[in-house]
């Protein structure tokens, strides 16, 4: 009797835990939503192959937590994922799905933030660049735009190939590189996409970016986007200049700076 007892009670316990467990499982159940859009190029045509990654943080440096199907000949993507708030970029990979893009590949630039609800489609369009064609929109062939170029070589001043320049708006004016709010050592020139930026440097190390009057932090790098957008000197702009050299270090540690945020969303500025 007294076995039967305890095993009665064991049955009981076993059947409370197992719906505690239901009663857990359907509290933190969350309803999928459809987020869905088109890729396409810097001319508005539909982008074959192309994937959507979805992160759960702002920071996008890492593997994403989805991934799209590659969109059809139209261009579109549709994906299925949990609601929530999220950061998405567009990619176009001939070759590995993750690390610095190659060339060739082409990206969307900052992380868009998106916020999928239940029941809901949200639907989102992206447009994708390579480095060349990025560089064509931000050049600049009015009166009011400057032409800057030189080189950019090591310090021995061999010439740097496939590296380009960049430049982020002084939205203070006066406030010079050196006096800005330094981050630690070896950290890069923010997190977000540059306002102006240069085509690859040729084999002579070679590069021209087009920049309206004003002041600007300037950088280089050899990636596309890159975390390594290296501050190299303050610059302001009242007329063309030309062999503006840049002098890289070999990626050693240099003084850099967090640089501020520029408009809502933090996208570059394509006039």
């Amino acid at each position: 009797m007294k076995t039967l007892l305890n095993n009665i009670l064991k049955i009981t316990v076993n059947i409370f835990i197992a719906v505690q467990i239901l009663v857990n499982l359907e509290a933190f159940a969350v309803e999928p939503a459809v987020f869905k859009g088109r890729i396409l190029d810097v001319e508005g045509k539909a982008v074959k192959g192309a994937e959507v990654f979805i992160y759960s943080a702002a920071d996008t440096k890492r593997p994403a937590d989805f991934i799209s199907a590659l969109t059809d000949s139209e261009g579109r993507f549709n994906m299925t994922i949990p609601t929530g708030k999220y950061w998405a970029i567009a990619r176009l990979r001939k070759g590995a799905k993750y690390g610095p893009l190659s060339a060739g590949d082409k990206h969307s630039g900052e992380p868009a933030e998106i916020e999928l609800k239940d029941d809901r489609e949200f639907t989102m369009d992206f447009t994708v660049t390579d480095i060349m064609e990025a560089a064509h929109l931000f050049r600049k062939t009015r009166e009011n735009y400057m032409k800057v170029s030189g080189r950019i070589v090591d310090k021995q001043g061999t010439p740097v190939k496939m590296f380009y320049m960049l430049a982020m708006k002084n939205k203070e004016g006066n406030t010079p590189l050196t006096t800005l709010n330094i981050e630690e050592e070896g950290s890069t020139l923010g997190n977000r996409f540059p306002d102006f930026i240069s085509a690859w440097t040729d084999e002579e190390g070679r590069y021209a970016l087009y920049l309206p009057k004003g002041k600007y932090y300037i950088g280089y790098s050899d990636k596309f986007p890159s975390a390594q957008y290296h501050a190299y000197n303050d610059l302001a702009i009242d007329s063309e200049k030309e062999n503006f050299d840049i002098v890289i270090d070999n990626f050693s540690v240099i003084p850099v700076l967090k640089a501020p945020t520029v408009g809502e969303g933090g996208y570059p500025e394509i006039n």
